[in-house]
């Protein structure tokens, strides 16, 4: 290791040297092209040096991150979400945005005009209060100037938050038209302002979903459905939960029949095994793997929440299933 940091010290003496004898014969700074591409300012082979230096000193652990962060000189500490190369949610869409040329680095973020400010979500929103108790009605005729094409195949995403996460969904799936659903109504203006213009099969609408899965009256079957990371409401306060007995039931008479499915991510194994157990109890659904849970998201090469982001920071363990028609 002493002789590996004895030629990183080498190689910076030569690539200093190299910038000041750039900046005096053009008057300017080299570009990096410019520097990558020139044997003499040793810029490849210093941070490739770096990098052997900073695996010796701090050795991935499993399924850990592997990407490299150059200007900071280590890897990212987050947990893989489960890609091969084993990259975090993070560095998956900065390296698909690099890969497709694409100005920021998280897919959920516009990437034309000025980057908006994303507002705090409000813990735990009750709905059973008496402002939530009103079914939201959309009109049939509606969904034809919402979705460019309303006859594919819908997935709901319950809970949506920011919508990060459907966002990205939609982003990289045409297939599909995909509606993000939130009780709570700021996070859905935000959205709609920041999210849908930029996506022609995407789109959010604030309602209590317990009440609304008739009145919103959806213009195709919803093929999929994603409960992820809902409020884990506790004690007395369980009635709050989204998944109920009921609301089981009603997402299953307006799912289609056939290639449906239902993915259930939580943080929270009770909460996880609670919404499993609703569903499967319908006789209508059933798990689509042997094992109690999922290791990683079927959507993990394509995208992540919020809260998954944060439990691959922190290394919380995520509980996931995916259910499928019987």
């Amino acid at each position: 290791m002493d002789d590996l940091q004895d030629k990183i010290v080498d190689l910076r003496m030569n690539h200093y040297s190299f910038l000041d004898s750039f900046k005096q014969q053009h008057s300017r700074s080299p570009t990096f092209t410019e520097l990558s591409s020139s044997p003499e300012s040793k810029l490849c082979e210093l941070k490739s040096a770096e990098r052997e230096l900073a695996l010796l000193t701090n050795p991935l652990k499993a399924n850990q991150c592997t990407f490299y962060m150059s200007k900071q000189r280590r890897f990212c500490t987050f947990r893989s979400c489960g890609t091969s190369p084993a990259l975090c949610s993070n560095h998956r869409d900065v390296q698909h945005n690099r890969d497709n040329k694409i100005k920021y680095a998280n897919v959920s973020t516009p990437t034309d005009g000025p980057r908006k400010r994303i507002m705090r979500m409000k813990r735990m929103v009750n709905p059973l209060a008496k402002n939530h108790l009103i079914p939201t009605v959309v009109e049939p005729k509606e969904w034809e100037g919402i979705f460019v094409n309303p006859v594919l195949p819908i997935h709901i995403d319950f809970g949506c938050a920011q919508g990060g996460f459907v966002h990205s969904m939609a982003a990289r799936t045409k297939t599909h038209n995909f509606l993000g659903l939130e009780i709570h109504e700021p996070l859905v203006a935000q959205a709609n302002e920041i999210y849908s213009p930029l996506q022609p099969n995407l789109f959010y609408v604030a309602c209590n979903a317990r009440l609304s899965l008739e009145t919103l009256h959806l213009p195709a079957k919803v093929q999929r459905a994603s409960i992820l990371f809902c409020d884990p409401h506790q004690g007395n306060h369980k009635k709050r939960r989204l998944v109920t007995e009921d609301f089981a039931i009603q997402l299953s008479n307006v799912m289609a029949r056939d290639n449906a499915d239902i993915y259930i991510a939580s943080d929270w194994i009770e909460l996880a095994g609670d919404i499993t157990t609703k569903f499967l109890n319908t006789g209508l659904w059933k798990k689509s793997h042997e094992a109690e849970f999922l290791e990683k998201s079927p959507y993990f090469e394509i995208a992540s929440t919020e809260r998954d982001r944060l439990c691959e920071e922190k290394w919380l363990p995520v509980y996931r299933v995916l259910l499928v028609r019987v």
